[in-house]
């Protein structure tokens, strides 16, 4: 049974899922309000559409954390002239996917893998791309090590089919990308009326988390300032002098290392008190 429309003017369309060859068709009206009226158009299709198939099957691939490195994602599929290619990442469609053979260029039941557009190219250019795009939500061993993952599907549709084939294509991103963070506690030295000196260390792996600053964090009874200290890429331990401050005022001060996608937590914080003049 199949429904109809509820007005004077609207149209209703019904698919077919399963093929049907027939030579009569007969249409019986089980019901209808007031006069029922019909006009039906039939639509059919070769008897030999072949539907797509998803020939490989699921697969894993890891792409490595170098600039530029690339990795291909095929989607091999056999199927009619025609068939449409869409690549998702994550159950969400990827923007300028979709793909439609070429119906005088390829003929039927022909492998399109080599074929560009059903396939992908996948580029590491830096952490944050990967990070803003992939899955990074879990670390790795309880360390700062996030493991990067997402999921690629490419699906294979005739136009007008109600079915389709898909794919799923788990893509690894390794070596994990590391959350900047600061070695232990900084250190107060050189105390005087109006300024001092902090020291920190980087943490050992603070080259692999690509740091781009530390943030300094001073506070007393009435105030509270953040300051930015620029990270040399061949930098471990860290000095900053901190000028005009009050003499004889109690201050506290923390330490946080930010990179290109985190920041890390502040680290506890160290008490001094200027001197008097």
């Amino acid at each position: 049974t199949f429904p109809g429309n509820s007005d004077e003017t609207s149209i209703f369309a019904n698919w077919v899922n399963d093929s049907v060859t027939a030579r009569h068709i007969r249409i019986e009206l089980p019901q209808s309000i007031e006069r029922p009226c019909l006009r039906l158009e039939l639509y059919g299709c070769k008897k030999d559409v072949v539907m797509p198939v998803i020939e490989q099957k699921s697969y894993s691939k890891s792409l490595n954390r170098i600039i530029n490195r690339t990795i291909t994602l095929k989607c091999q599929i056999r199927g009619q002239a025609g068939t449409e290619v869409t690549w998702k990442r994550d159950g969400q469609p990827l923007q300028g996917s979709s793909f439609e053979k070429n119906k005088t260029e390829y003929p039927h039941d022909l492998v399109i893998s080599a074929v560009t557009k059903t396939q992908i190219n996948i580029t590491y250019k830096n952490d944050r791309d990967i990070y803003d795009n992939f899955n990074c939500t879990g670390k790795r061993n309880n360390s700062r090590r996030l493991l990067c993952r997402s999921v690629y599907s490419c699906s294979a549709s005739y136009p007008g089919a109600t079915t389709s084939s898909q794919g799923d294509i788990p893509v690894t991103i390794t070596p994990n990308i590391v959350l900047p963070d600061v070695s232990g506690m900084p250190s107060i030295s050189n105390i005087k009326s109006r300024s001092t000196v902090i020291t920190w260390e980087a943490a050992d792996d603070y080259l692999e988390s690509l740091l781009e600053r530390y943030i300094v964090r001073v506070s007393n009874e009435n105030y509270t300032m953040k300051i930015d200290v620029t990270s040399g890429t061949e930098e471990n331990n860290l000095t900053y002098h901190l000028l005009n401050l009050t003499e004889y005022t109690s201050y506290k001060v923390s330490i946080a290392a930010e990179s290109v996608i985190a920041i890390s937590n502040f680290t506890e914080k160290m008490t001094f008190l200027t001197f008097c003049k």
